[in-house]
Parts: C-alpha cells; sequence; structure tokens
C-alpha cells in the first residue's frame, strides 16, 4: 500500500496480490525472492495479516490452496512509487501491475473474493493479530 493506493498484478480478466508460490523457503523469504525476481526490488516484510484457505474452481477443476498474506514495504525511495502501471518479468512472461486506489477496488474483479474488503480495511487499521480465513466460492 502507498498513498491510499494497492499494487495488484493483473492475472487472466482478474487482479491479485503480487506474489507467488514458494520453493523450500519460509512464506516470507518466498515474498522475498519473488519480489527480486519479478521486480528487481528488495521488499520488507512488516507483518503477517491474513493465512487463508481459499477453495474455489478455476479452468473447470475445483481447486484449494492455502495463501499467506503480508503487509510489505518497498525501499523508500523506489522508483515503482511514481508509476501508474509497469511491467516485471517471471522468467520469459511478461507481468503486468498496477497501483490501484484503494476506493475503487470495488470495480474491480479482485481474487480471491474477500480480498477488497480486507483491503479497505487496512487504510483505517492494522490487525493487531493474525486472521485465518476460510474462504469458499464452491
Amino acid at each position: 500500500m502507498h498513498n491510499e493506493h494497492i499494487l495488484l498484478h493483473k492475472m487472466d480478466d482478474f487482479w491479485v496480490l503480487p506474489g507467488g508460490g514458494v520453493g523450500f523457503e519460509a512464506t516470507a523469504e518466498g515474498l522475498k525472492r519473488e519480489f527480486k525476481e519479478e521486480l528487481g526490488i528488495e521488499i520488507k516484510i512488516k507483518n503477517l495479516l491474513w493465512v487463508a484457505e481459499n477453495f474455489f474452481e478455476y479452468n473447470n477443476q475445483k481447486e484449494q490452496s492455502i495463501e499467506f498474506y503480508y503487509l510489505i514495504e518497498f525501499p523508500e525511495n523506489c522508483a515503482l512509487y511514481n508509476q501508474n502501471s509497469f511491467e516485471g518479468y517471471e522468467g520469459k512472461q511478461t507481468l503486468k501491475f498496477k497501483w490501484h486506489k484503494i476506493d475503487n477496488i470495488n470495480n474491480l474483479t479482485i481474487l480471491p473474493e474477500f480480498l477488497a474488503e480486507y483491503l479497505k480495511e487496512l487504510r483505517t487499521s492494522i490487525p493487531e493479530r493474525i486472521q485465518h480465513i476460510i474462504n469458499k466460492t464452491i
């Protein structure tokens, strides 16, 4: 989050928070690695906010994921703060990123679906404890 905006990553016809899968590493270390690989920046992990168990359908398949959502900071003078949208790279794949005004995220398709409301709540307060979310859309 930065100046009432949230950074989102475009996938297919929906938006997600930046991140990725983990290898044989802790989730926070995997997140740091993903930002370094995709955007070339070193991030600072501030808080683990939410752990979500998601049950959903994707490409006509039932899926389940367990996701860890962290509040992070970019380096203080990061040039990405000044760009409305930009590209990142994962191998040969081009990734699309964009800063969205938090007040307008209800107009977007953000997955998992619970995120829009939780992200808007972050404007006024950071959870004091890690929240466990069970999100079933099937």
